[in-house]
């Protein structure tokens, strides 16, 4: 991608004014002596400039910002795959606690129930302990041997 054109030395005389024709002819003639500094010519040892290396560079710099591109991309679908993944395990595990809370309410109405008839037996049994007492207790048991 270089010009073709090899630049060593600048003709100062071929080179275009700023100010005009006019103001060129009104300084004077030119001494090429003594040049300004700023416009002194480049040395001839000047050495030309590699091009392709720079390209080179350009073009392995755009190959890793178009893998690194690439690779944020892949990561943004993995991503995006997990959190769908997560998203669907965070129903089911929900669906599960659901189902656990209600095993669980039912559980502690089965507990609930076993000890009201507890309750309901316990009672009973004290009933018919006063019962019993009442009415065989005053029995002699020494009689009966």
């Amino acid at each position: 991608m270089t010009a073709g054109v090899e630049v060593n030395a600048v003709d100062l005389d071929s080179t275009w004014s700023l100010r005009g024709s006019n103001d060129a002819t009104r300084d004077g003639p030119r001494d090429n002596q003594n040049p300004a500094p700023a416009a002194q010519a480049w040395p001839a040892s000047a050495p030309s400039r590699d091009w392709t290396a720079a390209l080179a560079l350009v073009q392995e710099a755009a190959e890793a910002i178009r893998l690194g591109e690439e690779r944020i991309e892949e990561l943004r679908r993995e991503a995006d795959e997990q959190a769908e993944q997560h998203h669907a395990d965070l129903k089911a595990l929900h669906a599960q606690l659901v189902g656990a809370q209600r095993e669980i309410e039912a559980a502690n109405h089965r507990a609930r129930a076993a000890e009201q008839k507890a309750r309901e037996a316990i009672e009973w049994l004290s009933k018919l302990d006063d019962a019993i007492r009442t009415h065989f207790g005053s029995i002699d048991r020494s009689s009966g041997s």
